[in-house]
């Protein structure tokens, strides 16, 4: 039970570090400076739009 908590805590860790590296991603790639519209639009509604892209582009693919 005990190394499982700790392999929780570690996952929780390791979820935080990667949120960490986004926002700094997200603020280094200018986007609220090069996309204008988005300025002040919540960074987990701008990942949604761009997985939605990807998952449109994906599914056009399959479908040639």
């Amino acid at each position: 039970m005990e190394n499982t908590l700790d392999i929780l805590e570690s996952l929780e860790h390791s979820h935080n570090q990667l949120l960490n590296k986004i926002d700094m991603l997200y603020t280094s790639l200018n986007i609220p400076d090069k996309f204008l519209e988005l300025h002040g639009v919540n960074l987990e509604f701008v990942q949604a739009l761009l997985m939605a892209q990807d998952l449109k582009i994906s599914i056009q693919k399959h479908a040639m």
